[in-house]
């Protein structure tokens, strides 16, 4: 996976948060898929 730099994430709070919330759909997403698996 991408992770920006720490300079980008500090002047670019935006930046961070999103990258944050596609990381947690994706664990989510696969998470949904393991339990609809068993």
């Amino acid at each position: 996976m991408f992770s920006p730099p720490p300079t980008t994430g500090a002047h670019r709070p935006d930046l961070s948060r999103h990258t944050t919330g596609i990381l947690t759909i994706a664990k989510l997403s696969t998470f949904i898929r393991t339990w609809l698996s068993t």
